[in-house]
């Protein structure tokens, strides 16, 4: 989301997860699922990523969204 948003707010000091438990980087291959079922992903990230900022640009959606527990 670098560069589509607006950076606000201040990191939590207090960690939930332990600090070795974090990822760095995930990648994801459709191409099991793909061969199983013939499925394929209807948007690439780029259009992914800004269907995100769009839903989430909405006071309606973020309206809903639950800040005060751990999204995943």
């Amino acid at each position: 989301m670098n560069g589509r948003l607006p950076r606000r707010g201040a990191e939590d000091a207090q960690r939930i997860r332990p600090a070795n438990s974090e990822v760095m980087r995930l990648v994801a291959d459709a191409s099991r699922l793909n061969a199983a079922t013939g499925w394929s992903p209807a948007h690439d990230l780029e259009q992914g990523l800004a269907h995100t900022v769009e839903f989430f640009r909405d006071p309606a959606n973020l309206a809903r969204y639950k800040t005060g527990i751990y999204n995943i």
